[in-house]
């Protein structure tokens, strides 16, 4: 029987990113222990416990109570994880096996190929990079150092997506026919000052909210054989050059070795100004049965309220009856249609970390010689920027984009 070294995590980052997903995720994965934290700034007044509110204070005082989500000294106070405040540091504490990146797009690959050269396994927020180049070379050095590089595309379990695969597996569409895919919300007013509105590489809604949507349909459906793009920009609204929405349709061929009998098509939408109480997030269309599933899935919300607690709830991931989906379908011998509610699987962000756990026990001999397959792979990860460039490119240009080896290797 051997013995699981538990791995000492140092994260990068203490942004939304880190307090609400990575953090909580991280300290409820057993053999990850978090270790350490790289933030710049200190609190005031390190001795103040945090409060339970979200807000942010705008005093510096040091007889302020500090909100919870603000500094790490402060939210891990007395549960030994170090902080440091340069990214050198961490990287130079040999104690550190698995560096996480939460930081600015414009960051993960100076950050990552850094880590890398340190000799750590790295997990990078999404996306990857800002280029396809850059990514290539991360792939390139993490073989080279024999170290692990994921990505945290932490939305192939929600429970949604979960939902979808297993309803496509199970065979009840028949051939496809088309498929909707949406991320949509009610933000009306621009948030100044972040670097997502900025005009720098890897801001925009395409990056950020278009990564999560093209991994999800890569993953259920495979490279596209075409792709075509609109980028929204709003400048009468806001005033400014910013990306707030997107239409992208990725095209699929028949194709009988895929059991593609039939050419289908998927369209991935995202808008931030749309004004519904309840957002469309799926619509799948086949020649049996359509599956239509309203609202987002729960866990980022309970993450939000509940933090590190979240996961240690027995209804983490789990939807309310009145999210679930409806399956609708014909029914020949009588001659009617008929609705079924289908209950969401139960999501699980913590998958990813334990499936990066046990990857790295294997990696490092303590998993007893197992090597666990990756769930989430560089390539893909990769794949996913070269599929947002081509989409800049189909809007630029105006025209459809076919996909093939050429299309995509990087641009010379």
């Amino acid at each position: 029987k051997t013995m699981e070294k538990e791995i000492n995590v140092g994260i990068i980052g203490y942004g939304m990113s880190t307090v609400v997903f990575n953090a909580p995720l991280i300290v409820n994965t057993p053999g990850l222990h978090l270790y350490a934290i790289v933030q710049r700034s200190s609190p005031p007044n390190p001795s103040s416990p945090p409060s339970s509110t979200s807000s942010s204070s705008t005093s510096s005082s040091s007889s302020e109570v500090q909100p919870k989500g603000k500094y790490c000294a402060i939210d891990y106070m007395g549960k030994g994880v170090k902080q440091y405040t340069t990214s050198d540091d961490l990287l130079k504490d040999s104690k550190v096996d698995l560096v996480v990146i939460c930081t600015s797009n414009t960051s993960h690959f100076s950050l990552s190929k850094s880590a890398l050269e340190h000799g750590k396994h790295v997990l990078v927020e999404k996306p990857i990079t800002t280029t396809t180049e850059e990514a290539d070379i991360l792939i390139a050095l993490a073989k080279q150092q024999n170290k692990l590089l994921t990505v945290f595309h932490n939305r192939r379990w929600d429970s949604d997506f979960m939902t979808v695969k297993s309803l496509l597996h199970s065979g009840v569409f028949g051939n496809l026919t088309d498929v909707t895919s949406q991320y949509d919300r009610y933000r009306p007013e621009l948030k100044k000052g972040s670097w997502r509105v900025q005009k720098i590489p890897g801001s925009g809604v395409l990056f950020d909210l278009g990564s999560h949507l093209i991994d999800q349909a890569v993953v259920a459906f495979g490279l596209p054989d075409w792709l075509s793009a609109v980028v929204q920009k709003w400048r009468a609204i806001w005033d400014d050059d910013v990306e707030v929405g997107f239409v992208l349709q990725f095209g699929y061929q028949k194709n009988e070795a895929k059991a593609r009998e039939i050419p289908m098509m998927v369209t991935m939408k995202c808008s931030s100004l749309s004004c519904l109480e309840r957002q469309l997030r799926w619509q799948v269309r086949g020649v049996h049965g359509v599956f239509t599933k309203y609202e987002m899935d729960t866990q980022e919300e309970a993450l939000k309220i509940n933090g590190n607690e979240a996961p240690k709830q027995p209804s983490f991931g789990e939807e309310p009856t009145s999210s679930h989906g409806v399956l609708s379908s014909f029914d020949s011998s009588s001659g009617l249609f008929r609705a079924e509610k289908i209950p969401s699987k139960k999501g699980s962000y913590l998958s990813l970390y334990e499936n990066v756990t046990k990857v790295i026990q294997g990696w490092e001999g303590g998993g007893g010689g197992r090597m666990e397959e990756l769930e989430v792979k560089p390539q893909q990860a990769r794949d996913v920027i070269r599929l947002i460039e081509l989409c800049y490119q189909s809007h630029a240009e105006g025209r459809r984009i076919f996909i093939d080896s050429s299309s995509l290797q990087r641009p010379l």
